[in-house]
């Protein structure tokens, strides 16, 4: 497994283990504020995060929020989610609901099952606020502001090198396991 980032903060594990079809497998996860999200055991189709990725990262720079960054991490997060997944038959305003799309830091990839990942931003900081089912325990990480959009760029950039690299091998009739998973430098 190969680490993008810095665990004690965000990190990003991944690990490209060869092919299924013709798609790339492997493993991901992250990590966040040293705590694991996401099954690094399970094996997925490792170009669905390239895929899923850019909808997050359209959002660069767009996540300040001072009232979200006062809430307490469990109201920000209430407040988001509800925006986002109305569950109760009403329609939250289509503002607060383009608000809260803003802040959605999840990569929807069946290695993390149901966890929610949110990102606020304030002046130099950011907060990823991050639970799981049944949702009652809401934990957070303050780092750097665009530390979370850098790394999952990193990645982004690094899997579309080795999407490639397999496309290219299957191509030349030479396999496509690519020869190794490693930030760039």
């Amino acid at each position: 497994m190969t680490i993008f980032g810095t665990p004690e903060q965000f990190a990003v594990e991944m690990s490209v283990d060869g092919r299924a079809d013709t798609y790339a497998v492997g493993r991901i996860s992250y990590i966040i504020g040293g705590r694991r999200v996401g099954d690094s055991y399970h094996t997925t189709w490792i170009g669905d995060y390239a895929t899923a990725a850019p909808g997050v990262l359209c959002f660069r720079g767009q996540r300040k929020n001072e009232w979200l960054w006062q809430m307490s991490d469990a109201e920000a997060f209430r407040w988001i989610d509800s925006r986002l997944s109305s569950d109760d038959g009403v329609d939250p305003p289509e503002d607060e609901v383009e608000m809260a799309a803003r802040h959605d830091a999840t990569i929807w990839l069946d290695v993390f099952d149901e966890w929610k990942i949110y990102c606020i931003e304030h002046s130099d900081e950011e907060k990823l606020i991050f639970s799981a089912p049944p949702y009652d325990e809401v934990f957070s990480q303050v780092q750097p502001a665009g530390l979370f959009d850098r790394t999952v760029l990193e990645v982004f950039n690094r899997l579309n090198v080795i999407l490639d690299e397999v496309e290219r091998n299957e191509s030349a009739g030479q396999g496509t396991a690519p020869q190794s998973v490693q930030p760039e430098q």
